[in-house]
């Protein structure tokens, strides 16, 4: 039984308005607040304020693929090296849920996990 090629460029059509309704409201560069288990993912532990709140980390969005997006989160890795800084930034992929909502202010840079437990 050979394959219908319409049926399969209908497919197509499909899921790429699918994709294009699920980030319609997204560009690369946006700067993006995370939802607490990417908060979770990075740090390996749960971020609150002194309230109990989540603190919820932010980062900038890279390049979509599909239903995950690549987010760059900066972020101090390590000790700084003699001749540079410290390393900073560490890419994210994340799904749609993950993401609360777009940000007006510019990304942060997040401290390494000694600094955010203490």
């Amino acid at each position: 039984m050979g394959r219908n090629p319409s049926a399969d460029g209908s497919s197509a059509a499909v899921k790429q308005d699918r994709l294009s309704r699920l980030w319609e409201r997204f560009s690369t560069g946006d700067v993006v607040i995370l939802g607490p288990a990417i908060t979770k993912e990075s740090y390996g532990l749960n971020l609150c304020d002194d309230s109990g709140e989540s603190i919820l980390m932010d980062g900038v969005l890279m390049a979509f693929e599909g239903e995950f997006t690549r987010v760059r989160v900066g972020r101090h890795q390590g000790k700084a090296a003699p001749g540079r800084g410290p390393m900073v930034g560490e890419l994210h992929l994340i799904q749609r849920s993950d993401i609360v909502r777009v940000s007006d202010k510019p990304p942060k840079l997040w401290g390494d996990a000694k600094s955010a437990m203490g």
